[in-house]
């Protein structure tokens, strides 16, 4: 446990024992960000001695549950909502609210330290909420606010005002019932998102990496790369807007004009998907031996293999979704220095691109992906040199063990 000695004149008065929870309404597979940001936030409070719960969705797997030790406690999660009334968001929070004092009720010794690796409006309105007859003084909180108000949208598109006005809500509640602004540490990933959030929330927003599989300052060797073959993967939770469906084509094309060449793609999905698509696996699938597919989960440490003997990470990504969010194997690669190929508009790879750590994919389809992977390849070691350098800048980003770190000091 993280005991904090109390010293009044020189004299010990007591011990206190922070207990932390990591909240995500979101958190119910393996695999995936929510798995992985509270696997890494678990792993840091567990080395600082900190009690640690996690709060998941009633739908969390058997694997979830086990290996995170997670309560399943949450009905309602950010990706259930169609955005179509106001009165959509007044039933996810009451139902949240309801989830969290229950579980709240129950806890003899209250938590000190609320985490929130996945925040939205509804969780941060309903936590407020929650807290408002919490016996004793207001917890910490620490909130990553990793998406717009609808997460398929832009930050920047007009029609979110209504959905803004809900931040706006929701941060007032939070910050009455804490009565103290020091209290509350809000981090996005990108400047143009936590810009956006600045002018409703009215707090300071620090821009962070979200937690990830790779910690910076916590880089494993990458192993040394003998084969000719160049291996491009592609990892991640299948969504529309991460660009699987203009897959088959492209790398088609590559493979019909390169020899030199593998690629390893991972596209998970899960029953939390309202409209998984199977076929653009099951096209790439059928493109011979260079090309393997996985549409399972990923473990952390298959995930970690996968992006070691990778030379280049594949992110072929709507810049209309992405061009204010961050990207979490983004940041894991850069962290490690594999150079990416990414669509040019993504806000996350910006400064990679500018450095040339990143090769732009200047026309989402399927032909500009070809492209950009052919021009990757014929520049390999220039790309590769330039995001080693890029990574001595990532790892000195803020992370999220120093920010935990931060908060625990504060005690």
């Amino acid at each position: 446990m993280h005991d904090l000695e109390h010293i009044v004149g020189g004299r010990e008065i007591g011990v206190i024992v922070v207990r932390a929870v990591i909240v995500d309404p979101a958190l119910h597979s393996l695999g995936g960000h929510h798995f992985t940001a509270t696997e890494r936030l678990r792993g840091i409070l567990s080395a600082l001695d900190v009690e640690v719960e996690c709060w998941a969705s009633t739908d969390a797997s058997d694997e979830v549950i086990s290996e995170l030790h997670a309560r399943p406690i949450f009905s309602h999660w950010i990706y259930g909502r169609n955005f179509e009334s106001h009165g959509e968001f007044d039933t996810f929070v009451a139902s949240t609210v309801s989830e969290l004092r229950r579980t709240l009720r129950w806890k003899f010794l209250q938590p000190d330290l609320f985490i929130l690796p996945s925040c939205d409006q509804v969780l941060a309105l309903a936590l407020a909420k929650a807290l408002r007859f919490r016996l004793g003084g207001p917890p910490r909180i620490v909130i990553w606010l990793l998406f717009a108000p609808h997460p398929e949208k832009l930050i920047d598109d007009p029609s979110l005002e209504p959905l803004f006005e809900e931040y706006r809500v929701a941060f007032k509640a939070l910050r009455d019932v804490c009565k103290n602004d020091k209290l509350i540490s809000v981090f996005c990933e990108t400047e143009r998102m936590a810009s956006a959030y600045r002018r409703v929330i009215d707090l300071p927003i620090m821009v962070a990496p979200g937690p990830g599989v790779t910690e910076p300052g916590q880089v494993h060797p990458l192993p040394l790369k003998t084969k000719m073959t160049v291996t491009i993967a592609c990892l991640g939770h299948a969504t529309p807007a991460k660009g699987y469906g203009l897959l088959p084509a492209a790398v088609k094309s590559v493979l019909a004009h390169r020899e030199d060449v593998q690629f390893k793609i991972h596209a998970g999905i899960n029953k939390a998907d309202r409209f998984p698509d199977f076929s653009s696996l099951q096209q790439m699938a059928s493109l011979g031996s260079r090309v393997t597919v996985v549409g399972e989960p990923l473990s952390s440490d298959d995930y970690n293999e996968w992006l070691d003997y990778s030379n280049f990470i594949l992110l072929p990504y709507d810049a209309k979704v992405y061009g204010t969010r961050g990207s979490g194997v983004f940041t894991d690669a850069a962290i490690r220095g594999i150079p990416t190929i990414v669509t040019k508009g993504c806000a996350f790879a910006q400064a990679a691109i500018e450095d040339g750590a990143a090769v732009p994919i200047d026309v989402h389809n399927s032909d500009g992906i070809a492209r950009a992977i052919n021009l990757a390849i014929e520049h390999q070691a220039i790309i590769t040199k330039k995001a080693g350098l890029f990574a001595v800048k990532q790892r000195s980003r803020l992370s999220a063990g120093a920010i935990i770190r931060e908060a625990l000091a504060k005690f």
